[in-house]
């Protein structure tokens, strides 16, 4: 299927040869313009953010927007005019490449040190920023023409650019001294004392490899035996200013962890450690993947409020907020500007009986004393975050459910959908690589609101006791039904999809009563999908517990399903009436994913109830589920408790 893709703003990198050509003979220069390849169609993998891999990209040269001249950088560096030490100049575009002259400014202490590094030969290759307007997906295994020339697909697919912009030219640098102490401890942490060490044994490899092989030639052809096609060598060379050891069809390996690396930050000593130690793309890409879970609350996706002050989160007070609008007054002093504050950040709609809550007070740890009241402060002491009441009130969370908080926007998280592999090779056979594959799960927010009824005399009590009894209370009515959405929801918008309704969860039929024989059905179906890993817990109901605490593992042996220890075959045990049906649930919880977007918003009816004294206040967020891994996880169709 053709696929046309958009790529807008990104400033990608590719690189290519200097050549130097000799100075006219009748000229006093020993040398003429430098002339570098600044691009070529020669497909170079690059990064497909829609495909969270890496692609084969090839650039069309009939489709660059015609250009003249290019600003040239230090080291793809752009934050000032300082970082310009000339321009590509003369650039010619012909079928194949792209071609341009560079051109140093004389003025420039750093411009005139790196053309002199180039014409000596330590600076050897350019590095063009382009910028991609439109490019074309070709599926792997297809073909197909494109402006008159056609695409193979290959194995990997071929992304095709269509449009696209040349933005700078930057000479690659090698051989500075702080790289050079990068490559010194990359070798060390390889096992060698030194980059020179590793040069010497590396090539050392290389050379008997090559004897073993071509003594290996000669016994066969002696023999009679028709030569077998020579295999690349391991071989010693300097790329990008450090040594490397890669066989001849490596290059793609190094290029593609390096490329990955400094896409996502990686340190440069990690990346330099992986190339030289031989680390394959999939560990690479799979260390990867690790990385960025551990960064998925990015700054950017971060609520951080809207920046109220210490002593103001400690006087915020939701019981006097509550107070205030049911006895009709409104919201009054510092409630009332933080609650317009935020529904002016998060573009709410303002009404006399809500209240806003920004992150600042849900997240906030640092409240101590001073809820303001009619008769001033009350005595000092601690206000726990809201975000921790909730969290603490979720079964799932004990049971190793991750809760991230805080979130703005939709939140799209990695997942690995396709191990590696691996393969018996011969002592001098090449191991090719297994490409895993990744997929994504993504969290956006969806609305979820609880209601209870509180009585008139109890917002009346001015006590930093009752603020936390109803934070805690607004908190829990929410955890309830995250409780039992995270298990069983439906699926059906506006519902997040639970547990028991996720693509590929195992399923246990009990029948009847529950066996031994049953109950280690639930972990062997996990581990036959190779999930049996992490935080494994059981949740299940009070009913099912007593069942099980009464059911031995075999007649006579006073040995019962639910241990006194309060586990089930070795796994902790988790109990809660948001379970439906006495159903059991078994997995690794840590595959499950709760999401908390933004502000929290309080409505006040003081009306319905009036008569009896009491009023409802319903609480209203934004949540979202996802489950990363549904093997993680088996449920039981029929109760545990038959």
């Amino acid at each position: 299927m053709e696929e046309k893709r958009f790529n807008s703003e990104e400033i990608l990198t590719r690189e290519a040869p200097i050549v130097i050509e000799r100075g006219d003979k009748e000229t006093e220069e020993e040398y003429g313009p430098i002339r570098a390849v600044f691009a070529t169609d020669d497909p170079v993998m690059m990064f497909d953010y829609a495909q969270f891999r890496f692609v084969p990209q090839t650039l069309r040269m009939d489709a660059v927007a015609p250009v003249k001249q290019v600003p040239m950088l230090d080291s793809h560096r752009r934050e000032s005019n300082a970082d310009v030490i000339g321009s590509g100049r003369d650039i010619e575009i012909g079928e194949r490449n792209m071609v341009g002259t560079l051109v140093f400014d004389t003025e420039d202490p750093l411009a005139v040190a790196t053309e002199r590094k180039i014409r000596n030969g330590h600076i050897t290759d350019v590095s063009i920023g382009y910028e991609v307007l439109e490019q074309e997906y070709i599926q792997p295994n297809t073909s197909r023409s494109i402006r008159g020339v056609d695409y193979e697909g290959g194995k990997q697919g071929l992304n095709v650019v269509t449009s696209w912009r040349a933005k700078e030219i930057s000479p690659t640098p090698i051989g500075a001294d702080g790289a050079a102490k990068i490559r010194e401890q990359a070798a060390r942490a390889a096992g060698y004392s030194s980059v020179a060490e590793a040069a010497q044994q590396i090539s050392a490899k290389a050379e008997q490899q090559q004897k073993q092989k071509q003594d290996k030639i000669m016994s066969e052809n002696k023999a009679g035996v028709d030569a077998p096609e020579q295999e690349p060598v391991e071989s010693v060379g300097i790329r990008g200013g450090h040594i490397t050891a890669t066989p001849s069809n490596d290059h793609d390996r190094v290029r593609e962890i390096s490329a990955l690396g400094k896409r996502f930050d990686v340190p440069q000593e990690q990346i330099d450690l992986a190339e030289l130690k031989g680390t394959s793309v999939d560990d690479f890409r799979k260390s990867l993947v690790e990385r960025l879970e551990s960064r998925t609350a990015k700054a950017e996706q971060i609520d951080q409020g809207i920046g109220m002050e210490k002593r103001e989160r400690e006087k915020f007070s939701i019981r006097k907020a509550i107070l205030d609008i049911r006895a009709g007054r409104g919201l009054q002093g510092l409630e009332a500007e933080v609650s317009e504050a935020t529904a002016k950040a998060y573009d709410l709609e303002r009404s006399p009986y809500s209240l806003h809550i920004p992150m600042d007070i849900l997240a906030s740890r640092d409240l101590e004393a001073g809820v303001t009241t009619e008769g001033g402060h009350t005595v000092a002491t601690d206000l726990g975050s809201m975000i921790d009441l909730l969290r603490n009130r979720m079964t799932v969370v004990e049971a190793g459910a991750t809760l991230l908080s805080g979130l703005r926007g939709n939140v799209a998280l990695p997942k690995q959908d396709g191990a590696a592999t691996a393969s018996w090779v011969d002592e001098e056979g090449s191991v090719s690589e297994t490409a895993q594959s990744f997929a994504q799960v993504t969290l956006s927010p969806k609305r979820l609101s609880a209601r209870t009824v509180y009585s008139d005399q109890l917002v009346r009590q001015s006590s930093i006791a009752i603020e936390n009894f109803v934070r805690d209370d607004l908190m829990r009515v929410t955890a309830i039904e995250l409780d039992r959405t995270a298990l069983h929801g439906s699926g059906v918008a506006p519902e997040p999809t639970g547990i028991e309704n996720q693509t590929g969860v195992n399923t246990v039929t009990f029948g009847a009563a529950a066996t031994w024989a049953k109950v280690l059905e639930f972990e062997e179906l996990i581990a036959v999908d190779n999930a049996d890993f992490g935080t494994m817990s059981w949740i299940t109901t009070p009913e099912v517990r007593g069942a099980w605490k009464a059911a031995e593992k075999a007649t006579n042996t006073a040995q019962f399903i639910w241990g006194a220890d309060n586990t089930v075959n070795g796994y902790r045990t988790f109990v809660t009436n948001q379970v439906a049906s006495d159903k059991v649930v078994f997995g690794n919880f840590a595959s499950l994913l709760i999401g908390s977007f933004g502000s929290q918003t309080i409505t006040v009816d003081p009306f319905s109830k009036a008569q009896t004294g009491q009023f409802v206040v319903t609480t209203s967020g934004f949540y979202d589920l996802a489950v990363r891994h549904g093997e993680s996880f088996a449920f039981s169709t029929d109760s545990g408790a038959q």
